[in-house]
């Protein structure tokens, strides 16, 4: 059997106050490590709960205790919070606040503190994040993997992949990738491999600017191998504590080649949509539509289209049986007689930290 061919590869605060705030955690001895846990949580059911707020984000407050360990809350079931500690708090508009978290008498407010008071909703604020987070508490993602074999007809298929995430203060950055394999006794193997670095700037009013560098192969279309580099922007068209949607677009150049046909440069303007809804009962379940859509402005008439859905379920703490489907489609693929759809359904297990 002939062997696969594989390939690799708002009034948001300006920067005085924030170090401010930096000097005052300072001046107040305030431990990077956060040493000692004083922040308080109060549930709607009335339970108090003296911990230490890891952040929040996707509604779900990451608190740490002494005696119950490491716990995950839904922000909206939380009555009040309190901290000494100093945070970076995003509402719903994209407009952030850096300060001490306080209270007031109403429920399911908070107060965020530097040199004044500002008053919110819990339900108008996504994520809190300690100012002085080190780089790995920044860090989130998921790894996964899947397996079928069929005895019968010596069918074996082998699908993993990754997602790695940065979120700092001003920057995002995501590495990720995906790789299926299959071979088979009385057919040649096949293979496909994606892989993806994203990084942006945040810009007001949740708006971002960036770029991208993409690479893929795909034996079920016939593309041995595609490399891109873009440019665009982004807008977070709707964000909350359950769920999202990012629109992007921009431009791309690099080159592609096909089977039996030599490197050429590809160019493409996209547009695309990532949006994503999130439930924190239990089961947690997680649901994202990724429809990404490519114009190219070298072979006029060219469209592509990627249409990435998928469901997470989670079975215990962390882990997740995902149900992962893809579709891509080639208007005019680089071989002639070449597919111009690819399409499947994987079952895997996930692994998500941070």
């Amino acid at each position: 059997m002939k062997a696969p061919r594989l390939a690799g590869p708002c009034r948001e605060l300006a920067l005085a106050p924030v170090a401010a705030a930096l000097a005052l955690a300072t001046l107040a001895g305030v431990s990077p490590a956060h040493a000692q846990k004083t922040d308080v949580v109060i549930m709607n059911n009335g339970d108090n709960i003296t911990g230490e707020v890891k952040k929040l984000e996707r509604g779900k407050l990451d608190y740490s205790t002494d005696d119950m360990g490491r716990l995950s809350i839904e922000w909206l079931k939380v009555h009040h919070l309190t901290s000494n500690h100093y945070y970076e708090v995003e509402r719903v508009s994209g407009i952030k606040h850096f300060g001490q978290l306080g209270r007031t008498d109403v429920p399911g407010e908070l107060v965020v503190i530097l040199t004044r008071p500002d008053t919110m909703r819990f339900d108008d604020v996504v994520r809190i994040t300690p100012i002085e987070a080190s780089f790995w508490q920044r860090l989130s993602g998921r790894v996964e993997a899947g397996v079928n074999f069929t005895r019968a007809n010596k069918l074996f298929e082998l699908t993993s992949g990754f997602e790695v995430k940065y979120r700092g203060r001003k920057w995002y950055s995501r590495l990720s990738g995906s790789s299926y394999f299959q071979t088979q006794e009385t057919t040649e193997g096949t293979s496909r491999n994606t892989y993806t670095w994203e990084l942006q700037r945040f810009l007001a009013h949740r708006w971002g600017a960036g770029a991208t560098a993409r690479a893929e192969q795909n034996q079920e279309l016939e593309l041995d191998y595609r490399a891109t580099l873009g440019l665009g922007g982004t807008h977070r068209l709707l964000q909350s504590n359950q769920s999202r949607l990012l629109l992007s677009m921009g431009a791309t150049g690099g080159g592609e080649q096909f089977t039996g046909t030599d490197l050429v440069f590809s160019g493409e303007v996209y547009v695309g949509g990532d949006f994503a809804l999130f439930r924190y009962d239990s089961p947690k379940t997680d649901i994202s539509v990724q429809l990404m859509t490519f114009a190219s402005y070298v072979d006029i008439g060219r469209i592509r289209f990627d249409f990435d859905p998928r469901v997470d379920y989670e079975l215990f703490s962390d882990f997740y049986l995902s149900l992962v489907f893809f579709w891509k489609f080639d208007s005019r693929p680089g071989t002639t007689g070449a597919p111009k759809h690819d399409y499947g359904l994987n079952f895997l297990i996930s692994y998500k930290f941070g």
